[in-house]
């Protein structure tokens, strides 16, 4: 799945890439991955050069896009 910040679009390569960086950030046997989709999020909004939103707003991301039944995997 891609997706397209401020007109720049971040593939799925770039998430991957994401992913294997900040896997360190889920810990072992938790489920919580908030902290971990955090980052991908931030490292997303890097990539397309635009204004990290706010902790807040990374939180509100990150439950949501659980709440809408997406579930990050890698499939490859």
């Amino acid at each position: 799945m891609n997706f397209m910040i401020n007109g720049k679009i971040v593939d799925k390569e770039y998430i991957i890439r994401l992913y294997g960086e900040n896997n360190y950030l889920i810990p072992s046997g938790s489920e919580d991955y908030r902290l971990f989709a955090k980052r991908v999020f931030t490292g997303m909004f890097e990539y397309a050069k635009a204004e990290v939103p706010n902790n807040r707003i990374l939180e509100k991301l990150v439950i949501n896009c659980n709440q809408a039944g997406y579930e990050f995997a890698i499939y490859e």
